[in-house]
Parts: C-alpha cells; sequence; structure tokens
C-alpha cells in the first residue's frame, strides 16, 4: 500500500558536501506532520525508488526523557524496554517508588534522612541524587555541550557574514 504524504522540510544528515563526496549512500532527514509519521515506515518512494526509512523525533541534546531519564530524546524515540524511576534507576515508575517510612511521600521526590532503604541513583550519570536534580553533572555536562555548539555555530555565521569595511573620509 503506498501512502502519498506532505514534506514540509529535508536536510542531508551531513550537511558538508565534503562529508558526503565520496560515500555511496547518504541520510537525508524529511520533515512531515506527525498525523503522517505512519505513512513513512519502513520504506518511502523517494526520486524513483525505494528507500529504508525510520522515525526521528525532533529533540535537542539537553531533551531529557521521562522514560530513561537519560539525555537527547523524547520518550517517543526511547529504546529502553521499560519505564525507570528517576529516583533509584530501578524498573519501575516514579509512582510505585515507595520509602518503607509510611509517613513518607518519598515516591514525590528523594526526602534526605528517610529514604534511605533504596539510596538515590540518577540514571543519566549514576550518581547519588535523582535524575530530577538540577545539579545533576550529565545535566551540567549536557547544558555546556549544547551552549559551546550553539557558541560556535553563532561565531561561525558571524565570521561568514562579515565584510570588510575600509573607513570613508
Amino acid at each position: 500500500m503506498s501512502h502519498k504524504f506532505e514534506i514540509t522540510g529535508a536536510k542531508f544528515l551531513k550537511p558538508k558536501e565534503e562529508d558526503r563526496r565520496d560515500k555511496k549512500a547518504t541520510s537525508i532527514i524529511i520533515k512531515v506532520p506527525e498525523a503522517e509519521v505512519d505513512n513513512v515506515t519502513p520504506s518511502v518512494l523517494f526520486m524513483g525508488k525505494y528507500k529504508t526509512s525510520a522515525v526521528m523525533w525532533q529533540a535537542s541534546a539537553t531533551t531529557q526523557c521521562h522514560k530513561c531519564w537519560k539525555f537527547g530524546h523524547l520518550i517517543a524515540g526511547c529504546k529502553a524496554r521499560g519505564e525507570i524511576c528517576p529516583i533509584c534507576s530501578k524498573a519501575h515508575t516514579q509512582r510505585e517508588h515507595k520509602c518503607p517510612q509510611t509517613a513518607c511521600s518519598g515516591h514525590r521526590r528523594l526526602i534526605p534522612g528517610c529514604c534511605l532503604m533504596t539510596p538515590a541513583k540518577c540514571p543519566a550519570c549514576g550518581g547519588p541524587h535523582s535524575a530530577l536534580d538540577n545539579n545533576c553533572p550529565e545535566k551540567f555536562r549536557v547544558k555546556e555541550a549544547a551552549k559551546k555548539k550553539c557558541d560556535l555555530r553563532m561565531a561561525s555565521l558571524a565570521g561568514n557574514s562579515r565584510t570588510e569595511r575600509t573607513p570613508q573620509d
């Protein structure tokens, strides 16, 4: 069965031509409306030939998945088999996280001094804190890397658009 769908954008996965020059094949990212995603896979007729295709969800390097709690993708694109608790890294949801103290609300957040039976373990970095902790070193590392990449891109764009000017008398 074939489907027609609107392509709302397209770009090479490797945008620099010199990176693609000696390759026999290359990847192209096409943007389609979300309602059309199921019509794109497992193959798409492109320039008269069927090509294999896969769904890539739009996410930035700093996007944190709420299924595995790692960075760079959304739940929709997560390859983890099951949900991971952001508090203890065990195979259960945050709602199922229980503290042995009956008066504790340890399923909502980590409570220091109470939830010692299930110590905190961040699924993103393995550190002794929750994946929701803003001081997570992995969260900091990912944000810094994204900032550097953005700064380099902005500097590159500024350098490409710069024109030499001579002073006018």
